[in-house]
């Protein structure tokens, strides 16, 4: 999918909600060809529909709905791709993400076990050597 093909039913899809930002969802109806199309949308969770612009949707690649740790793995690095991944390992407790060299750490605002146990800093020491 994607609109380099055209956009089809189901396609994975990040689309932007005023309320909540980019959110992963599907298409559920496209109207249209190209970037002129408009797409009827769905979020993941099922709490959001909407209707958008072609041009204003973006493919969700595995890679991008999965939460890799590193973010050099993703196909494409977009504003939708880096926070879709930073909620995904949030909502797994994973604070800590790469983007290459860059380690980005979301607060979790609350303890979170094992992140900063002997067995954690002796595999970060052991990956620096």
């Amino acid at each position: 999918g994607g609109f380099d093909q055209g956009w089809s039913v189901n396609d994975p899809c990040f689309f932007k909600d005023e309320a909540r930002g980019w959110i992963l969802g599907r298409v559920t109806k496209v109207v249209g060809v190209g970037r002129t199309a408009t797409l009827s949308l769905a979020s993941a969770d099922g709490k959001v529909t909407a209707e958008r612009d072609a041009s204003a949707i973006e493919a969700a690649s595995a890679r991008a709905r999965e939460g890799v740790e590193d973010m050099v793995a993703l196909d494409e690095l977009t504003e939708a791709t880096v926070l879709s991944t930073l909620r995904v390992r949030y909502d797994r407790k994973q604070i800590y993400t790469n983007v290459g060299g860059i380690l980005v750490a979301v607060n979790p605002y609350e303890t979170i076990a094992n992140v900063y146990g002997e067995d954690r800093m002796a595999g970060a020491a052991a990956a620096d050597a």
